[in-house]
Parts: C-alpha cells; sequence; structure tokens
C-alpha cells in the first residue's frame, strides 16, 4: 500500500528501501510453488516504486541470506537499524 505522501512538500520525500529474502507462495493445480526472490530483484523493485513517486532514496537496509519469514529465527540487524531509523525520524516512507 502506497501512502499518502503530501507532493507539494518543500522538502523531498526521505525513502528507506529494505530489501531481504522473501518468499513469494502462489497456489497452482493444488500444489504450492515457491520461489526465492532475490535481493538485486528486490533492489531494482523498490527502486523503481521511489523513482516513480519521486521519493528520494536516503538509506537502503539488506539483510542477504536472511529470512523475513514469521518462522525465521535468525537476527536481521539491518532491519533493526531501519527501525531505529523510522523512530528517530528519519524517513518519511518506507519501501519493502
Amino acid at each position: 500500500m502506497v501512502p499518502d505522501i503530501d507532493t507539494a512538500r518543500s522538502k523531498p520525500v526521505r525513502a528507506g528501501v529494505y530489501d531481504r529474502v522473501s518468499k513469494l507462495v502462489s497456489a497452482r493445480d493444488r500444489r504450492e510453488v515457491q520461489r526465492a526472490r532475490s535481493i538485486d530483484e528486490q533492489n531494482k523493485a523498490n527502486s523503481a516504486e521511489c523513482e516513480r513517486h519521486g521519493w528520494q532514496i536516503t538509506a537502503r537496509y539488506a539483510d542477504s541470506g536472511l529470512s523475513a519469514s514469521r518462522f525465521a529465527t535468525k537476527d536481521r540487524p539491518e532491519y533493526k537499524r531501519l527501525l531505529a531509523d523510522v523512530d528517530a525520524g528519519k524517513l518519511d516512507v518506507v519501501v519493502l
């Protein structure tokens, strides 16, 4: 979902881009098909989204090889850094 951000702002919208291991799941012929979406694919898609809205990417965060699944047990340090930057008011929008 794209937030409703005032495009007439005097300052550019500061975007943080978070890339992580992602699984796309779809049902096809009653079986699950999964494929991992690479960090590079996500980076390109997230950058395109920011460009489309005119958002300035001010920070990138990437947890390569670490799943964002609800079943993941590994620590994601870049995600924690992203949350800290959001709490500090350094970002106006986060693109995942």
